[in-house]
């Protein structure tokens, strides 16, 4: 099969779940995929604009033209990203950690777009803050949630996205367990 019908095959999956969807596009040549709702259907959808170390200093407008772009999708936010700023992935995970309840994220856009490389930053984000959270637990409720969430912690420890420079290396979902069930 080609890339277009897997790409197309997965993500039409996820029309029939409640999720979050995170739609990567590359900072350089923000196109957005025009069809996306036809996949998604309804579900909320952020925009991650990755690469963006990559910008002069009008990053703005870049955000502005990204969000005019996006506009017939309807996204939530649109984020501007960079893997080595973990700075600029911050906003991205506040915005996952408070709207994904009971919800999986999928993270979607074309081959060699970065998708993997900000997953490992987003994962890398929610391990920072669940230690952060950590050291500053201190009610016994609090304490039971982390022995609960301990396990799914140390696995997330242990995942890594694979990232290359070959294009469609990553097809198939891939699933991190990141989030509560």
């Amino acid at each position: 099969q080609d890339a277009v019908a897997i790409f197309r095959r997965e993500v039409s999956k996820i029309r029939g779940e409640k999720a979050l969807v995170v739609l990567v596009v590359d900072a350089v040549n923000p196109t957005i995929l025009t069809t996306l709702r036809d996949y998604v259907g309804g579900n909320p959808v952020v925009v991650a604009v990755t690469r963006c170390d990559l910008l002069p200093a009008f990053a703005k407008r870049t955000l502005s033209e990204v969000r005019r772009r996006a506009d017939f999708i309807k996204p939530a936010e649109v984020f501007l990203t960079s893997a080595k700023r973990p700075q600029t992935i911050r906003p991205l995970a506040n915005f996952v950690r408070e709207h994904c309840r009971a919800h999986d994220v999928f993270v979607v856009g074309p081959a060699n777009i970065g998708k993997s490389t900000l997953v490992a930053a987003l994962v890398d984000d929610l391990l920072q803050e669940a230690k952060r959270r950590r050291r500053d637990t201190t009610t016994k409720e609090a304490r039971l949630v982390d022995r609960i969430e301990r396990k799914r912690f140390e696995s997330l420890e242990e995942f890594r996205v694979t990232t290359s420079a070959l294009p469609g290396t990553t097809l198939q979902n891939v699933r991190i367990p990141c989030f509560l069930d």
